[in-house]
């Protein structure tokens, strides 16, 4: 049984045995000799399998909207966002759907076996399926209704005829407007064009007269088809001919799926083939008629319009596109890949359908496109007047096109027939999806009775369907389309990701899945896991966002529906959604354990760990991306290029590399080798020096405080990020809309000059007057007018809403709130597994900020100007001069201590759940490079962009340069603002800025729970979700300060207190804790018991950093920030005295638990006097050293007291 409760591992493999039939009349039904699974059945071959899901994917959308979306996006440029969405959302959906179902063998509520908490996603599919039915199957009942009026020539909607009903208002040509003309007399006259024409009158602007006016097909599809009544609130009568086309499409339905895959598997050899004759056919014949050529072009010729590419809705459009024609979270690839043999090379099926499903929309737009082409020659109008998609293309202006065609009958048959094919193809798959489910979920009832099943759904599904076939029913079809095919279907799938990826596991679902195709390596599964683990959940999230904050009531054409329907719409959207709450909660209610944790969560100690109790990483390059992540954060973008060009540019490397060497590297490699050897948090492993465990307990404080204000800063870059889906950017300029005042402009204003005229009286005049009478503003005369750029106007006034002091904090700016709940709720996700998930997470955050620095440096280094701004930051500014500035020194210090994360017992933390034997060593070295390279890498793709920015601006560098809140949220994205595609530069910018502070996040809030963690092991360990759950939504809370109007004060205030002295002061004492009161030689030892002995010559330079150069450079750092102490304050706004005082107590309320725990650690301590005392409070404790017994070696095997020790007895599990 699964660890948690969450999954039963033997799930797939009882269907993979072969069992004796339950009862004979299955087999005779849909189960033949061949099949591998004599329950369920399984395809006849592997082309009915293959054909059956291209005919799923393949449907009306690749023919409807595809080439429609094509058109209105750039042309042939809309391919790049939609295979780059094909590669990033939809294959790697597929792949998991297709390998999940058929390594079930299950439908699409039954395979939640694997995680039961979630079997309401598979539910609320089913239901959303079941909604679609119902209204698709009404659009295969028009297609038929369109397929016997073709039988008629000429075609009834190729005129205007009477006998069908046509109107005035109907005609093949729009109708010249009339003009209400006033006469000389004074009267009105309303007079045809023709009368103007004749009389060279021209009609006044406003005195028009339209006419009302509908092509033959478009009043025949109204009038005749649908009989359409003015709104959804007439519901008229039933269409009775639609009835009958509807009750044929579901016997076709029912006939096609009387014995399951065994019947349809064999109807799509024609159903899923014909549509690609028929293309074919329609492309020859289109491309043959004159005006073709125009309409292919403006199809995907000269409209490729590579600026589109910048238009965030553009790619909103490619996402969400390739998610719905791939059918996948409907649960229709789930059903079919479950009647698969258990080793089917479901990846390969996966790559195939996927290129041919998009291949099919490409070349469909061809076959449309040079129709619409030539009707739009034939009357004489630009071919974006004609073009239309869903309903219009197919019932409307397709049919106009092949009215106009010579043998239009034939080109109508074929064109609704393919329709048709189309159509039923997605039918059988959804439909089969729900029997599937019914017998997945009562076998023994009614597998046997699979024939009348199917009847009995097709029969209710008939009945259910005939409020779309009255007069009214488009606009049935038109809301079930608008409320059950979005949201529900993006929950279910993003829910479907989180499941499989975090819950059941992304490692333990490759596995399952070799199990099927075979055995890969890391390489081959690195792409899927960072998709679907992180990448596909991030933009389908992105994609329900955009979709809710876009929500307009549905329409019909110029028709708004009544508020009762809008009303039912939710309902049904509700409907569907509602079971995957109530099904969790059910299942944790029906789970077994003491507690609600156990019953939800998923152990945190996978097989492979040596130490059971606590856990280890999964993998060694779980934590070497963890750890990167960690030390790799917003500094190294945001304040290192800064300081190297403000330092001496290249020279600032040198001492940048001598600080690295002789502060950065030694207490990186005590913290790593600390954390590794107890296996314990920041604050339970100071039992080596328990005098000293203030000391931890100060880690924790300021890394709790550190946290409240870090979060905050993603969420600013959560909110930047949203904004970037706009074009052009809203900070590009001074937009009224968001209320920029007259201060912002793009340039600085001139100022104006207070002028004494020779009359003596005064006047303000501007520079332009005073060029012109060449005169001169007298000094101390000028007039300075306020400027602000946009960009720094929008971060003030848009996204801050600033006060003018801390002392003003307004009321919560909500849209922030959203943002920083959404951090938190990323972070607890991430984390809701401990290291095992986080582990995971990181291999796409700890990377991809990588990829967007090398996009972003290539992109830069192309820019004018580029030249200048690296010149800048490390080329002629390399000035050796500055080697003789002490401040030079003190920053370099000071960067590579921050930026390394050392004193915050993020490196104790993460290092504790390494094994035992792990090379450390060799670890510091690889991280401590990797983050000293990556600050200087990031300094070219800034500067290159700044470079750019002045040289447009006309400015030098040193004024568009800055550092922290000024480079990320002012000067860069008004940098970006200015390059071409802005938008996507933008959101990879600060998709980077998120990734770079999740890694750092995730790392503090794993030291915060560690810590709960080892301090009440027994009590808390079980509850690990609960605790991460709890303290997630505390610091939200506490959080919620800084995302008021003056928020930016709090964070400000409590980055200027609470990350400096502390830090600097918990590192000092770490080393002298560890070298001089533990002993720098025992410590050496003890590295030793780990990564094995080494010679002297080696331990030389770690001795000396330990013991006396890395405590010296650290208090002279210290000693250098009190004497050059200078009040906090935000630009130009200082602080009141309240708050610097407010700022000191949270310094000593960090600080003051290491003289309070050392005292009581004397005063607990055993021994008559005072010397006696302080000297056991710096022995270790009698349980300290290594955290599993199988590694107390030597003198820890030998300690007194160690069989005594609870550490070792009750805290211990040894693994067999």
């Amino acid at each position: 049984m699964d660890k948690g409760g969450l999954a039963l591992y033997g799930f797939s493999q009882n269907n993979h045995q072969t069992n004796p039939p339950q009862d004979t009349a299955v087999t005779s039904q849909h189960v033949d000799g061949n099949d591998e699974n004599v329950e369920r059945g399984n395809w006849s071959s592997k082309t009915d399998y293959f054909l059956s899901v291209i005919g799923c994917a393949v449907g009306l959308s690749n023919v409807w909207r595809f080439p429609y979306l094509a058109y209105r996006n750039g042309g042939g440029v809309f391919l790049i966002p939609y295979t780059l969405m094909l590669a990033l959302i939809a294959m790697p959906m597929f792949f998991l759907e297709s390998s999940f179902g058929q390594f079930a063998s299950l439908g699409p509520v039954a395979v939640w076996k694997a995680v039961p908490m979630m079997q309401g996603v598979g539910i609320t599919m089913v239901l959303s399926s079941t909604l679609i039915d119902i209204s698709y199957n009404c659009i295969l009942a028009y297609s038929l209704y369109y397929l016997f009026a073709s039988f008629q020539s000429p075609l009834p909607w190729a005129d205007c005829f009477s006998w069908w009903g046509a109107d005035e208002t109907c005609s093949r040509t729009p109708k010249d407007p009339l003009c209400n003309l006033t006469l000389d007399d004074g009267y009105f006259e309303i007079v045809n064009t023709t009368w103007l024409h004749v009389n060279n009158e021209t009609c006044p602007s406003g005195a028009e007269i339209n006419i009302p006016h509908q092509s033959p097909s478009e009043q025949y599809w109204d009038k005749v088809v649908l009989r359409r009544t003015s709104s959804m609130d007439e519901t008229g009568e039933l269409v009775w001919y639609l009835a009958l086309c509807l009750l044929l499409a579901w016997l076709i339905v029912g006939a096609a799926l009387s014995k399951g895959v065994k019947s349809s598997g064999k109807v799509v050899y024609f159903t899923a083939t014909f549509p690609y004759v028929v293309l074919i056919i329609l492309l020859i014949r289109g491309v043959t008629l004159e005006g073709a050529d125009k309409g292919i072009e403006f199809y995907i010729g000269s409209q490729s319009d590579f600026s589109k590419l910048a238009d965030a809705k553009v790619w909103k459009d490619a996402a969400t596109q390739i998610f719905y024609s791939l059918a996948v979270g409907w649960g229709s690839l789930i059903t079919l890949s479950s009647y698969n043999k258990f080793h089917n090379n479901c990846y390969r099926d996966s790559i195939v359908v996927c290129v041919v499903n998009c291949a099919t929309s490409v070349f469909a737009g061809f076959a449309v496109f040079s129709i619409l082409g030539h009707m739009a020659h034939v009357q004489e109008k630009p071919v974006s007047e004609v073009a239309q998609s869903g309903f219009g293309l197919a019932f409307i202006a397709y049919p106009e096109a092949i009215a106009q065609l010579p043998w239009s009958p034939l080109w109508s048959f074929l064109f609704f027939i393919m329709l048709i094919t189309l159509g039923l193809d997605s039918q059988f798959v959804a439909v089969e999806a729900i029997i599937t489910t019914l017998l997945d979920q009562f076998p023994q009832f009614l597998r046997s009775k699979r024939l009348y099943l199917t009847t009995g759904v097709c029969l209710l599904f008939y009945f259910l369907s005939l409020v779309c076939v009255t007069q009214a029913g488009i606009y049935w079809i038109n809301l079930i389309d608008h409320f059950c095919a979005g949201w529900s279907i993006l929950a279910a799938a993003i829910l479907e990701l989180i499941s499989l990826s975090w819950i059941y596991g992304v490692n333990r679902f490759i596995k399952d899945i070799e199990m099927m195709i075979g055995e890969r390596n890391w390489l081959f599964w690195l792409w899927w896991r960072a998709c679907w683990v992180f990448i596909s959940p991030c933009l389908l999230t992105a994609i329900l966002f955009w979709s809710v904050v876009t929500f307009a009531p549905p329409t019909f054409g110029s028709v708004e529906y009544p508020v009762w329907a809008t009303v039912l719409g939710w309902c049904m959207t509700s409907f569907c959604i509602m079971w995957i709450p109530i099904f969790a909660i059910v299942r944790v209610v029906q789970a077994e354990g003491s507690t609600l944790c156990q019953a939800v969560t998923n152990e945190h100690v996978g097989e492979g760990d040596e130490n059971v109790e606590r856990g280890n990483w999964s993998s060694k390059t779980d934590y070497l991306l963890s750890m990167i992540g960690c030390a790799v954060g917003l500094g190294n973008v945001w304040r290192f290029p800064y300081l190297a060009y403000r330092n001496g540019g290249g020279a600032f490397l040198i001492p940048y590399a001598f600080m690295l060497a002789l502060v950065g590297m030694p207490l990186f490699f005590l913290e790593s080798s600390f954390g590794q050897f107890a296996s314990l948090g920041p604050v339970a492993m100071w039992k080596a020096v328990p005098i000293l465990q203030g000391v931890g307990i100060n880690m924790v404080l300021v890394t709790s405080i550190s946290n409240i204000s870090y979060t905050c800063i993603i969420a600013y870059s959560l909110y930047y990020l949203f904004a970037s889906l706009q074009s052009p950017l809203p900070w590009a300029d001074c937009f009224s809309w968001w209320g920029a005042d007259e201060t912002c402009s793009r340039t600085p204003k001139d100022p104006l000059c207070n002028l004494t005229l020779d009359d003596g009286y005064f006047e303000i005049v501007n520079t332009t007057w005073l060029h012109v009478n060449n005169e001169t503003c007298p000094n101390g005369s000028e007039i300075n007018i306020p400027h602000q750029g946009p960009s720094e106007q929008y971060w003030d006034k848009v996204v801050l809403r600033r006060t003018s002091s801390i002392n003003e904090p307004g009321e919560i700016v909500w849209y922030l709130a959203l943002c920083l709940l959404l951090v938190w709720l990323i972070v607890g996700a991430a984390l809701s597994n401990g290291i095992k998930s986080s582990g995971k997470v990181v291999y796409f955050t700890a990377t991809f900020p990588y990829v967007v620095l090398t996009i972003l440096l290539i992109r830069g280094v192309t820019l004018e100007g580029a030249d200048k701004g690296i010149d800048f930051y490390i080329g002629s500014q390399s000035d050796f001069s500055k080697l003789a500035d002490a401040e030079v020194w003190k920053d370099a210090a000071t960067q590579i201590f921050y930026s390394l994360a050392v004193g915050w017992g993020s490196l104790l933390t993460l290092s504790s759940y390494n094994k035992f034997h792990n090379n450390c060593y060799q670890d510091t070295i690889i991280i401590c490079v990797v983050n000293c390279a990556t600050s200087v890498f990031a300094g070219f793709a800034i500067f290159s962009t700044l470079g750019h920015m002045a040289h447009i601006q006309g400015k030098p560098v040193s004024e568009v340069a800055q550092s922290g809140f000024g480079l990320v949220f002012i000067a860069y994205p008004e940098a970006f603002a200015q390059l071409p595609w802005a938008p996507f530069w933008s959101f990879l910018f600060f998709l980077m800025l998120i990734t770079l502070g999740l890694d750092t996040q995730f790392a503090t809030l794993e030291l915060i729970v560690t810590t709960l963690l080892d301090q009440f092991p027994k009590f808390l360990r079980p509850k690990h979700l609960y605790v991460t759950t709890g303290v997630c939504f505390l610091f939200y809370f506490l959080g919620l300060i800084c995302v008021t109007q003056a928020g930016i004060y709090w964070l400000n205030l409590l980055d200027y207190f609470c990350t400096g002295w502390i830090l600097i002061t918990i590192a000092l004492l770490e080393l002298i804790g560890i070298s001089w009161i533990y002993g720098v030689n025992r410590f050496i030892k003890d590295i030793e018991m780990m990564i094995g002995e080494r010679n002297w010559l080696f331990w030389l330079w770690w001795r000396v950093c330990w013991s006396f150069i890395s405590p010296c450079l650290v208090t002279a750092i210290l000693i250098w920030s009190v004497t050059t102490f200078v009040p906090p304050s935000y630009g130009s706004v200082e602080y009141p005295v309240w708050a610097i005082a407010l700022g000191w107590c949270m310094i000593i309320f960090c600080i003051m638990w290491i003289p309070i725990v050392a005292i009581v650690r004397v005063v607990q301590a055993e021994g008559s006097t005072l010397c006696q005392k302080i000297s056991a409070a710096c022995t270790s404790a009698p349980d300290w050293g290594p955290y599993l017994e199988q590694h107390r070696e030597g003198r820890y095997r030998k300690r007194p007291d160690s069989t005594e020790s609870p550490h070792c007895e009750k805290r211990l599990v040894t693994p067999p």
